[in-house]
């Protein structure tokens, strides 16, 4: 009994103590250290995360530079073009389809609609709703346009324009429309076809009221026209008489504008009347250009081979010889002044036909169009699987680090943590230098197309929204394409990893 009791004592007592897991700095650094031990295998999985995150910074940043460079060209043209804009509205009656592209426009913008609603005389939410109707129309007119020849035979017979939709509005041609357009794929009719026949519904109640609404802005503007013609004596052209007018003459009528309804401040009206200066000083110029006596003088003077028309001239006006070929008539600041106003002219409009072909249509706005969408989602589905089968591979090469890390203690759940973290350091880096990337090939990309308006319109909070959401994607693509590779790796039992070669 004696002897039991001593073997009793003689036994070891096995502490077991609650399992500690490593720190998160611990962790990171094992991560670190993984990553610089294969290297080879970090910097592959690296490229295929910059590769698909420029491309996405790449998409993003050209979309939002054409946005805003679009933007700020469409102003500087419509500043440059004020005074015949002004004109043309005050003084010309706009058919209907005119009329719906001007509400369409409007629509966009408050005090434009604010102005339809003081010169018609109408409550603010009927002109609104015709605003909004006239958006929808302008949005499906362009669809249709758009439209290959051949579909859209198949859809709407040899119609065009207006003559569509008043087709469309039979329930029995609307039926046979919706199941034509349901395979062709490839067209996406904006708001979807529910949307698109809502409209339809509408769409004979919104050419009455547009109908309307165009006869009372005419009578507005031939009763504007017969009180100007009172105010300027009805002698000489509208252009004619602001370009020689006084400032209390134009102050008259400025008043006689903002009475009927148009919004019209002195600041416009001062530009307005330089523009109409600076375009009859042109004209004046391309007449004398024009002259037989001029052209030969000219061809003499500057030697040219080939013959150049009066407008290609007007870029010649700072040349001191052309003071002299014009008789001394303008001063030299004069036909400076001109001839930057023509090439200043120029670039916009090149900018401008540009720029119409890249602009997404208002529908989608400033988000990527879906063709590239498509080219987006191929890429990152290749990012994701070059990322799994480089983690899949590191994987086979840490078997026996794998069921040590187990050996010691290493849980399933820590060994999935420190696989997915390792990725999102991958993913983190790669996301960086693809964000980078992106964005000096796109940098470089429309410096060279844009040049100075590139910085003009500089959407900075735009660019850093993008490379945030860039570096998002590449850690989001990293951890996402390591959940199976981390899981198959913490599942692993330790034995069985302990005899793999």
């Amino acid at each position: 009994m004696m002897e039991l009791t001593i073997a009793k004592q003689r036994k070891r007592r096995i502490d077991v103590r609650k399992q500690e897991n490593l720190s998160l700095a611990k962790t990171f650094g094992l991560c670190v250290n993984g990553i610089l031990h294969r290297m080879l295998r970090s910097v592959l999985t690296l490229a295929v995360v910059v590769l698909a995150v420029a491309f996405f910074m790449f998409l993003l940043s050209e979309n939002t530079f054409v946005s805003t460079i679009s933007a700020g060209v469409e102003k500087e043209v419509f500043d440059q073009r004020l005074a015949s804009y002004l004109l043309s509205r005050l003084y010309n009656v706009p058919s209907s389809l005119v009329l719906s592209q001007g509400l369409s426009d409007a629509g966009k913008q408050t005090h434009l609609l604010d102005e339809y609603t003081a010169v018609s005389g109408w409550n603010s939410e009927r002109v609104r709703w015709l605003a909004a109707t006239s958006s929808r129309e302008q949005m499906y007119l362009k669809f249709f346009a758009d439209i290959p020849v051949g579909k859209r035979l198949v859809l709407v017979k040899k119609l065009k324009g207006r003559e569509i939709l008043r087709f469309l509005v039979d329930p029995k041609e609307r039926a046979a429309f919706a199941e034509k357009i349901k395979p062709m794929l490839d067209l996406r009719l904006p708001g979807e076809i529910s949307g698109f026949l809502t409209f339809l519904d509408c769409f004979p109640k919104h050419e009455k009221e547009l109908a309307a609404f165009a006869d009372v802005w005419g009578t507005a503007i031939r009763d504007f026209a017969k009180a100007s013609d009172e105010l300027t004596g009805g002698e000489t052209t509208i252009e004619s008489w602001l370009c020689t007018a006084s400032p209390e003459q134009l102050d008259v009528w400025r008043q006689l504008v903002t009475s009927r309804g148009f919004a019209l401040t002195p600041e416009q009206l001062a530009t307005v009347q330089e523009q109409l200066k600076n375009a009859k000083l042109k004209q004046e110029i391309i007449q004398k250009l024009n002259t037989s006596d001029k052209r030969t003088l000219w061809r003499k003077t500057f030697k040219e081979r080939k013959r150049i028309s009066a407008e290609e001239k007007l870029m010649y006006l700072a040349d001191e010889k052309v003071a002299g070929l014009l008789d001394n008539v303008y001063s030299p600041d004069q036909l400076a002044q001109v001839a930057a106003k023509v090439a200043y002219e120029k670039r916009l409009s090149e900018l401008d036909r540009k720029l119409s072909g890249k602009v997404e249509s208002s529908v989608e706005g400033r988000t990527l169009s879906g063709r590239q969408v498509f080219l987006l989602f191929i890429s990152f589905i290749v990012c994701m699987v070059g990322i799994a089968n480089a983690m899949l591979m590191s994987i086979t090469e840490r078997f026996r680090e794998i069921a040590t890390m187990k050996c010691l203690g290493g849980t399933d759940r820590y060994i999935l943590i420190q696989f997915m973290m390792e990725a999102a350091l991958q993913g983190l880096v790669g996301g960086i230098l693809g964000m980078i990337i992106g964005f000096v090939i796109v940098l470089v990309k429309n410096a060279g197309s844009f040049g100075s308006y590139l910085f003009t319109y500089w959407p900075g909070q735009d660019i850093i929204i993008n490379g945030a959401v860039s570096v998002a994607a590449g850690i989001v693509l990293a951890v996402l394409a390591s959940v199976y590779p981390s899981w198959a790796a913490s599942r692993m039992v330790p034995m069985e990893a302990m005899r793999v070669e």
